[in-house]
C-alpha cells in the first residue's frame, strides 16, 4: 500500500486525498441514511407488534439510539464536506464505518435468542468493505475491536457452545478475507487515480500540440486566431487597451536559399526565443505562418506596445549567420470600434506598409 501510494506525485497526493475523502463521505452519507431508515421501520415494527418485555425495550432503545447517531454522522458528514474540513472528515468516515459493523454486531448477537446466525454481522463488514474505500490498516483496527466485541457477547448471547467456537472461527476468516479484499480495493482507488493523472497528461500534451507551433513551441495560427477574439471580448468588456503587432521577417527566403532551411529553422527558433525574451509574461506571441509572427498586448498603449516591437527588432539583428543581420517589418495596432470586426486584417496591412516602405520598421 505504502508503496502504491508513493507513486502517486506529490503535488497530486492533496487531490488524491481529497477526492477520495469525498467519495467516501458521499457513500458514508447514503449508507447511514438506509442504515437509519431500516433501524427506524424495525424499531416501529417492534414498537406497535413486539411484547412489552424488558428485552424487548432495551433492544428498542438501542436501535433508536443508532437511528440518532446514524443521522447525525449523516449530518456532519454532509456539513463538513461542505465546508471541505478533510482531516475531520476522515475520522468521521472511519468512525462510521466502526458504528455500522458494531451496530451488525449488537444486532447479531441480539438475534442469537431466536436464530443461530452471524449473517447480519458478516453482510455488514463486506458492505462497508465494498463501500468505503480506507486503507487496510484502519481495517484491521475497526474489525479487531468489532470481532472482539462479538466474540465476548457471543459467550453470553448463544447457548450452544459448538455454534460459538465455529461462528469466531469463521468471524475470524471472513475477518482476514475482507481486510484482503480492503487492500484490493484501495490499491484499486491508487491505480485509477493514476491512470487518471496519466490521461490528463497524454491529453494536455495533445492539446498543447494542436495549440502550438512545432518549431518554435509558440502558439500557433489557430490557437492566436481564437486568442485574439477572447481578448477582443474581454477588452470591450473592460474597456482595456489591446494592441497587436504582425511581424514578418524581412528577406527570409534568402536565408533558407544561401544557408539551407536547417539554417532557416534555427533562425526561426532564436527569433521566436527573442520575441519571448522581450515581452511580458501575459502577452500573447505566436508563429502565425512562414516567417511571420503576432504579438497580442493586453492593456497596454500603442506607444509601450511600439518600445516593446522596438526591442524586438534590435534582438534579433544577430540571430542570423554570421554574414546577414535579420531584420523584421512590423504592424501594430490599437484595438477600437472601428476595426473590431478587422483587427487582425488591419495591423497585417500595416505590417505590407512597413515592408513597402523599406522594410526594418514599425508602422503604427
Amino acid at each position: 500500500m505504502k508503496f502504491k501510494l508513493n507513486k502517486i506525485p506529490s503535488e497530486h497526493k492533496d487531490a488524491f486525498y481529497e477526492n477520495l475523502f469525498c467519495m467516501n463521505a458521499t457513500r458514508s452519507i447514503t449508507m447511514l441514511l438506509i442504515i437509519a431508515s431500516i433501524e427506524m421501520i424495525l424499531f416501529l415494527g417492534e414498537l406497535f407488534f413486539e411484547s412489552n418485555t424488558e428485552g424487548i425495550h432495551k433492544i428498542m432503545l438501542i436501535k433508536l439510539i443508532f437511528v440518532v447517531i446514524f443521522s447525525f454522522f449523516a449530518v456532519l458528514l454532509w456539513l463538513f464536506e461542505k465546508l471541505k474540513y478533510y482531516k475531520i472528515l476522515r475520522a468521521i468516515v472511519r468512525l462510521v464505518v466502526f458504528v455500522a459493523i458494531l451496530l451488525a454486531v449488537v444486532n447479531t448477537l441480539a438475534a442469537q435468542t431466536l436464530v443461530s446466525d452471524i449473517s447480519i454481522y458478516i453482510m455488514a463488514l463486506y458492505i462497508s468493505t465494498a463501500i468505503i474505500r480506507i486503507s487496510h490498516i484502519d481495517y484491521i483496527i475497526i474489525n479487531s475491536l468489532c470481532f472482539i466485541y462479538f466474540a465476548l457477547g457471543m459467550q453470553t448471547a448463544q447457548s450452544n457452545p459448538q455454534f460459538i467456537k465455529w461462528s469466531i472461527i469463521n468471524a475470524i476468516i471472513l475477518n482476514v478475507i475482507a481486510v484482503v479484499i480492503a487492500r484490493i480495493l484501495f490499491s484499486q482507488n491508487v491505480e485509477i487515480f493514476l491512470d487518471r493523472i496519466k490521461i490528463d497528461r497524454q491529453l494536455q500534451a495533445l492539446q498543447y500540440m494542436a495549440d502550438h507551433d512545432g518549431l518554435t513551441n509558440l502558439y500557433n495560427h489557430q490557437a492566436i486566431s481564437s486568442i485574439i477574439e477572447r481578448e477582443k471580448e474581454l477588452c470591450k468588456a473592460s474597456k482595456d487597451n489591446l494592441c497587436l503587432a504582425v511581424i514578418d521577417i524581412d528577406n527570409f527566403k534568402k536565408i533558407n536559399d544561401q544557408y539551407g532551411h536547417i539554417m532557416g529553422d534555427q533562425v526561426l527558433k532564436k527569433i521566436a526565443e527573442k520575441i519571448k525574451e522581450n515581452v511580458r509574461e501575459h502577452d500573447f506571441v505566436a508563429r502565425y505562418g512562414g516567417d511571420e509572427f503576432v504579438i497580442l498586448f493586453p492593456g497596454v498603449t500603442v506607444a509601450e506596445a511600439n518600445r516593446i516591437c522596438e526591442r524586438i527588432l534590435d534582438s534579433i539583428l544577430k540571430v542570423g549567420p554570421t554574414e546577414a543581420s535579420v531584420t523584421g517589418s512590423v504592424g501594430l495596432i490599437n484595438l477600437t470600434e472601428s476595426n473590431y470586426y478587422d483587427f487582425f486584417e488591419k495591423a497585417d496591412m500595416k505590417m505590407y506598409k512597413a515592408k513597402n516602405s523599406g522594410k526594418a520598421q514599425i508602422v503604427c
